[in-house]
Order: C-alpha cells, then sequence, then structure tokens
C-alpha cells in the first residue's frame, strides 16, 4: 500500500504541487564554429564593456571582450581579434582620439 502511494501520490495535483519536478531536457543552443566572418566588422555596444559586454552587430547581439578597458555603451567598436569562440574588440572612438593627439603635436 505504501508502494502504490509512493507511485500515485506524485501524479496528483497536491502531489504535482509539493514534488519538485526533474531537470528539462532543453536542447543547448546551436553555436557557431568559425566566427572568423567578424574579423574586421563594426558593431555597436548595447551594454558597459568591462570588460566584457553586449555588442550589436547588425542585428546579431553577441558577447565580446576588450583588451582591458572600459567601454561605455553606445559606443562604435570593431572586431580585432577572435580566440575560439572569444570575440576581442576595440573602440573606434579611442582611435579617433588617438589620430587627433598626433595631429595635435
Amino acid at each position: 500500500l505504501l508502494v502504490m502511494g509512493f507511485k500515485i501520490f506524485p501524479k496528483t495535483p497536491m502531489g504535482k504541487h509539493l514534488i519538485l519536478a526533474g531537470p528539462g531536457r532543453a536542447p543547448a543552443p546551436a553555436t557557431r564554429g568559425d566566427r572568423r566572418d567578424l574579423l574586421g566588422k563594426e558593431g555597436t555596444t548595447t551594454s558597459r564593456l568591462r570588460p566584457s559586454g553586449i555588442v550589436d552587430f547588425g542585428g546579431e547581439r553577441l558577447d565580446a571582450v576588450t583588451r582591458g578597458e572600459l567601454i561605455e555603451s553606445g559606443v562604435r567598436v570593431r572586431v580585432i581579434d577572435i580566440h575560439g569562440n572569444r570575440i576581442v574588440v576595440r573602440s573606434l572612438e579611442e582611435r579617433e582620439e588617438t589620430e587627433e593627439e598626433e595631429e595635435l603635436r
């Protein structure tokens, strides 16, 4: 009788409410292996990169990292390197500032 209770109880409304469901089998998100197509591509940060965050590349939002610098949200960036699934970006505004400083010298 006790064994039958353990079999039936989880299927009752009260049993479903009290017993946690096991982990579901959600499919893993598909990943694109080689993202070399992004090298040199420009995008806009949608979050602060400190040093990682999200960059929008023409409607495709991807995780990206910098080489340690902080980049604010809404800044134009360019992909400078790919390491496996890590996308490394650099601020375009930083580059423009450096060029302006050289012109002033």
